[in-house]
């Protein structure tokens, strides 16, 4: 028998109000508790996500509509007798609103995981987004605490991926000790900061050896610590600095700056940029000590080997035109 035959003279038909709290679950509580849905309006919000749960794992009508009044414990004893533990804790948090029958589910097997459901527990609300971001964590982050950083799923999902990118790589210790790490970091910007140093090696050794006014900048850490004090963005040039297509040195002036050398397919190794603190402009004065320090190490400051290709096809225009060495030179120090 139709549930709606048993309600002559009612529509079946939601409300707006059903329609917001209930969601693409409207129409089957509007067929259970027909206009003005009365019964479903005036239970708790446990009440309401327990019928939306059972809603999603199908429970017949009929039993749902028998453990509307009874209390929440019993009711989901009734209705969903496999429920992991926590589910009677965690219905009163979920919100005022549905959730999507997907959400449901993974709340569901997330209180089943004990690490998850550590986090459920403790939660003093729980969304969407908090059950997609720990059903993206594997079991080693949600123990380290990642779940604090209150990730969306999608930033969840990128950071276990790296994460686990890095396991594979340099193996499960390591792993334990990187999860602890992001566990401690302050928010989603600390943490994929950390995460894009955590995916390349160690720096190259150093092309050259330095001098006593150009030391080389020869580990993550030192490039990291000078970042900091030359207020610059030199962190974001590990990588580069890892897969040894770029080196870095720290000229120590005065003034100090940070200088970054290149392969060259025709010089070897040439300046490609030197900067002061807060990336300022270093003075055509100042420059000579560096210039005929870095020349001495030899290293190439001039023209590159791409200025050179480039200008043999404008040496084929009419009307081409030198431009002076000066003016190579003065781009690698910003001008």
């Amino acid at each position: 028998m139709y549930v709606w035959t048993q309600f002559r003279g009612q529509s079946c038909t939601p409300t707006p109000l059903l329609r917001h709290l209930a969601g693409d679950f409207a129409v089957r509580v509007g067929e259970l508790w027909p206009a003005p849905h009365t019964p479903f309006l005036t239970s708790s919000t446990g009440q309401r996500h327990l019928i939306f749960i059972a809603l999603t794992v199908e429970t017949p009508y009929a039993a749902i509509r028998a453990n509307l009044e009874r209390p929440v414990k019993r009711a989901v004893r009734a209705l969903l007798p496999d429920a992991p533990d926590g589910l009677v804790r965690a219905l009163d948090r979920l919100g005022e609103t549905a959730w999507s029958e997907a959400d449901y589910r993974r709340l569901l097997v997330l209180l089943d995981r004990p690490d998850a459901a550590k986090v459920l527990n403790h939660a003093a609300a729980i969304d969407p987004d908090l059950v997609g971001g720990l059903t993206a964590f594997p079991a080693p982050l949600l123990e380290a605490g990642l779940a604090r950083l209150k990730l969306s799923p999608d930033q969840a999902a990128i950071a276990s991926e790296i994460w686990q990118a890095i396991v594979t790589r340099d193996g499960p210790q390591a792993g334990r000790r990187l999860a602890e790490r992001m566990a401690r970091l302050n928010g989603p910007t600390q943490l994929f900061e950390h995460l894009r140093e955590e995916m390349v090696g160690e720096v190259a050794p150093p092309p050259f050896p330095g001098t006593a006014r150009l030391r080389p900048l020869a580990t993550k850490a030192a490039m990291r610590e000078a970042a900091g004090r030359f207020n610059n963005c030199l962190r974001d040039h590990i990588g580069a600095a890892a897969d040894g297509s770029r080196a870095y040195y720290e000229w120590l002036g005065p003034p100090g700056a940070v200088v970054e050398i290149m392969q060259d397919p025709v010089w070897g190794w040439r300046l490609d940029e030197a900067r002061l603190r807060d990336n300022n402009v270093m003075t055509p004065a100042d420059r000579e000590p560096l210039i005929a320090e870095l020349r001495g190490m030899g290293v190439h400051v001039g023209r590159s080997y791409w200025q050179l290709q480039r200008d043999t096809w404008g040496a084929l225009q009419p009307g081409y035109r030198l431009e002076p060495p000066d003016a190579a030179i003065g781009a690698y120090f910003g001008e």
